[in-house]
């Protein structure tokens, strides 16, 4: 169950957390490394990708409270990463921290324990949201608060906030 109480910072994944695929079997990888290299943050709204209601209620509440939050998305080069960042700021209206990761399986809890140790964070101030179970499983070892997508939905379909 999702806590925002003590939360400082919220890390956010982003394939099918932010960006709901529709279509995951019709990627074009050539089509697909043009648009991050070139900078079209278009190629998600032309491959059938929306944003969630839920998630948006989610950064609006952060907002609000002045609670940080971060892209923590696997890339596999930069340019991907500054790609990814505008998107959200298109689709969300906010400008995230980047905090994106190699595409290595221990990538998003080695950056999780950096940002605690960088930030001087007390584990349980940070949630985490990834729609892999792998990931939200390793960063919850950490003591990290860590939900997926799914919980989201649940904890904006039963907030008044």
């Amino acid at each position: 169950m999702i806590n925002l109480s003590r939360a400082k910072l919220v890390l956010f994944d982003f394939d099918d957390t932010l960006c709901i695929h529709s279509n995951h079997y019709n990627l074009n990888a050539d089509s697909y490394n043009k648009a991050m290299f070139t900078g079209d943050t278009s190629w998600w709204d032309g491959n059938g990708c929306e944003y969630s209601k839920q998630m948006m209620k989610l950064i609006n509440y952060c907002r609000d409270n002045n609670i940080d939050m971060g892209l923590i998305s696997a890339v596999e080069f930069c340019a991907t990463a500054d790609v990814k960042l505008g998107w959200v700021k298109q689709k969300y209206g906010v400008d995230m921290k980047n905090f994106c990761v190699s595409t290595g399986e221990a990538a998003k809890k080695d950056m999780v324990s950096y940002i605690i140790r960088a930030y001087c964070l007390d584990a349980n101030s940070i949630l985490f949201i990834d729609d892999y179970y792998n990931h939200v499983s390793q960063v919850a070892s950490l003591g990290v608060q860590a939900a997926s997508p799914m919980e989201v939905v649940n904890w904006a379909n039963k907030s008044n906030k």
